[in-house]
């Protein structure tokens, strides 16, 4: 025994007592040390996921969890919420629609190089995206605003056109325009709108609607099939895909989905 501590402290107990305390907290402390680390972990891991994600060209892409994915090909770039995206018909141009919270927007890109071309800001965005046939406009779904924003391509730049009016714009914000689809043969625009469940037909030429088609569910995503000449339109709700004679526009037949 140290004759200081006894000096210091009186007896002998006293010491033994402090020593079988430092014995008995030693690994409480251990564990909250650990325990510390695990909660700088997850600190750490919730100040990478408000990160976008970190792209290693050629290699791999760190995600905002942690993890990283390989992709094949080759990685570019885009905004920070992709939600369509399309290959114009003579194979030049990939536009993408941006919908996050912030601001709205369509880039475009040199389908070969993926050099950035354009960007311009809208105010609705939604899922719908389809260049015209001769690539020379670009259809964009513009939510709750129940309508289709139009733009023409200008060498290689985007140009406000017009705008398609589905319908009323709901006060409520509860319909709005998604996918389309582009039927070249007849020269038409198919617009799928939630809310009111319904499946519309657009002369390009006029840019009316020429026809509303109600649905049994909410639509989301629609497609139109040159070689059988069929307009297909996901139902949500339905879990199937509703198949249309393109001619007629009469329901035909469902898909499950």
């Amino acid at each position: 025994i140290n004759p200081g501590i006894n000096r210091w402290h009186g007896n002998k107990p006293y010491f033994w007592a402090c020593a079988a305390l430092h014995a008995h907290l030693k690994p409480a402390v251990a564990m909250y040390k650990q325990i510390l680390v695990l909660l700088g972990g997850f600190l750490l891991m919730f100040h990478l996921s408000a990160q976008t994600q970190t792209a290693y060209p050629g290699k791999r892409t760190l995600l905002p969890n942690g993890w990283s994915i390989t992709p094949a090909g080759r990685q570019i770039a885009i905004g920070d919420f992709p939600i369509a995206m399309t290959l114009s018909p003579d194979g030049a141009l990939l536009a993408v629609a941006h919908a996050g919270v912030g601001l709205q927007y369509v880039q475009l890109f040199d389908a070969k190089t993926g050099a950035p071309l354009d960007s311009l800001t809208v105010n609705k965005l939604w899922y719908g995206l389809v260049f015209s046939a001769d690539s020379k406009r670009l259809y964009a779904s513009a939510g709750t605003d129940n309508s289709v924003e139009v733009f023409r391509l200008a060498n290689h730049k985007l140009v406000r056109d017009s705008v398609i009016r589905l319908g009323k714009p709901m006060k409520n914000n509860d319909v709005f325009a998604a996918g389309l689809a582009l039927d070249a043969v007849h020269n038409r625009l198919f617009a799928c709108t939630m809310g009111d469940s319904m499946l519309h037909v657009v002369n390009l030429k006029t840019q009316k609607v020429e026809q509303h088609i109600a649905l049994p569910n909410e639509p989301y995503a629609c497609a139109y099939n040159a070689q059988t000449n069929e307009v297909y339109a996901s139902l949500w709700g339905g879990k199937t895909v509703a198949v249309f004679d393109a001619n007629t526009l009469r329901r035909k037949a469902d898909l499950p989905a």
